[in-house]
């Protein structure tokens, strides 16, 4: 189903609504004093949230993406400089990064950054002050980078930037009271703007003022939740899809008189996504913008949606609490996460100033899609991973192990975390592997693949008969390789499989 614009009723037909839909947001513009109040408290005056008017966001139509994690280097050398420090916030996702300074990073660190991202699901830079004091313009060109930006169409924003969503509390205690006396709790569990065609996958949120204790996010990973399920269960959702829509918060800031700069949008997604740089499959839903599943009645499909998103919600140990610091920046993956709020502290001692910007990815793969698309990302990588390594053996052996993974793997039914040990060994060991001279025989190439053993060890098998098909067909080494040119390699090395 096809994004859709719909008309809303007249703000006027519309009651008022007893309470904040997101405690954390305000949705229309505070008073003169409030704001020269507010200004005085505050290290970036400039990002205080502004609702310009005249500004309206037409649909995003459908656009190219190239994952920048699939051009990152594995060790990723580049982000992980001498003198970083890394600490895990769990084993198994979030990671704190102390000595990263994001304004310097090279386009080689950027990807590896968005691998981190999609291997970590979340990352936090602490003490960047530098990066976001340079300004709303050059924030907003380093997050263009990992896609195009989402505009967000009921929030505030920096004034002439309408991408960036301004998360702004400070002295609300009575809006705060007044929200408990109808909720149990603060949370809400989403991923951002689920509803467009193309959501959110590379996400950043800028600290700009934090309580020294309290206001944290919770992530919780969505891979892991699949994970959790049985195969039975995993088979039965594998191929259900969701009506994610934004007429709810939309329909809020019309009852609230608040400025709206979008009619709403309705997307279907597939409940199970599949990620395109890793293959791994996410539970995609949340607890803000779903509709409704296709196919089902509404009695069963709140049966499905109350029971995955209870499971997400409560597995406390495929979560983790980012702390927030001040002049910290954390980005996430929105692709494989949940995350929620936590309004815990008073904002009349400490306000809670927090900028977002997001980067709309891939349409979410569905799992019945997930092997051609996996395919093409692999050819995708293979051509960078070749570019970064023309020389010698190295370039040999990523070539080799980027062939396999398109178009010889499936046949194996090797596990791509192989791939990645190969990987990494071709872009690590050039000193013990320095000279194709090596490998003078089919021989010397088993006897090379015997010694490394338990390492994927017959791609470098391949790797050097491959040697041998390149100087006789005398490619340019140094020329690029088309996808059409790797199935040409792929099906000579299948002769001798």
């Amino acid at each position: 189903m096809a994004p859709s614009r719909t008309s809303q009723p007249q703000d006027d037909d519309l009651p008022e609504p007893q309470i904040s839909y997101d405690i954390n947001l305000p949705y229309k513009q505070q008073s003169a004093d409030y704001l020269q109040r507010v200004s005085r408290r505050t290290e970036f005056p400039g990002y205080l949230p502004t609702w310009e008017p005249d500004i309206w966001f037409d649909e995003v139509p459908n656009f190219e993406f190239h994952d920048p994690a699939l051009r990152a280097r594995q060790q990723k050398p580049n982000l992980l400089q001498p003198g970083v420090k890394v600490r895990h916030i769990t084993p198994k996702m979030g990671t704190v990064l102390a000595g990263v300074k994001i304004e310097n990073l090279s386009q080689a660190a950027k990807d590896e950054l968005a691998l981190l991202i999609v291997e970590r699901k979340i990352v936090v830079l602490r003490d960047q002050a530098e990066f976001l004091h340079a300004g709303p313009q050059f924030q907003q060109d380093f997050m263009s980078y990992f896609g195009k930006l989402s505009y967000q169409p009921v929030s505030g924003a920096v004034k002439g930037f309408p991408a960036f969503h301004i998360i702004h509390r400070d002295g609300n205690e009575d809006e705060i009271a007044k929200f408990f006396e109808h909720k149990l709790t603060s949370t809400l569990w989403h991923q951002d703007v689920s509803y467009e065609r193309q959501p959110p996958g590379y996400i950043m949120l800028g600290i700009l003022a934090c309580p020294d204790v309290g206001g944290d996010t919770v992530f919780a990973d969505t891979v892991e939740a699949y994970k959790r399920l049985s195969p039975t269960f995993r088979g039965m959702i594998d191929g259900l899809k969701a009506i994610h829509s934004s007429e709810k918060m939309i329909g809020h800031a019309k009852a609230s008189k608040g400025l709206v700069r979008s009619d709403p949008i309705d997307s279907t997604h597939p409940i199970v996504r599949v990620h395109p740089a890793t293959g791994e499959r996410s539970i995609y839903l949340n607890g803000e913008f779903l509709k409704g599943i296709v196919g089902l009645k509404q009695q069963e499909t709140d049966l499905i949606l109350k029971f995955l998103i209870d499971h997400i919600c409560m597995g406390h140990d495929f979560q983790a609490r980012v702390q927030w610091e001040k002049h910290s920046v954390v980005m996430f993956d929105g692709r494989t996460t949940l995350h929620t709020a936590t309004v815990d502290y008073d904002s009349r001692v400490q306000a809670r100033h927090i900028f977002r910007l997001a980067a709309m990815t891939e349409k979410p793969i569905p799992v019945a899609d997930s092997g051609h698309a996996h395919q093409n990302n692999h050819s995708q990588a293979l051509q960078v991973t070749y570019k970064q390594h023309s020389s010698g053996c190295t370039w040999l052996l990523a070539f080799a192990v980027g062939i396999l993974g398109s178009e010889i793997v499936a046949a194996l039914g090797k596990d791509p975390k192989e791939r990645e040990t190969v990987h990494a060994l071709s872009t690590s060991q050039k000193e013990e592997y320095p000279s194709n001279d090596k490998y003078d025989t089919m021989d010397d190439a088993k006897g090379m693949a015997k010694q490394l053993e338990g390492v994927g060890a017959e791609y470098l098998f391949f790797a050097a008969y491959l040697q041998k098909v390149t100087e006789q067909e005398k490619w340019d080494v140094n020329g690029p390789f088309t996808l059409g040119k790797s199935r040409e390699v792929g099906a000579l090395l299948m002769t001798v499989l």
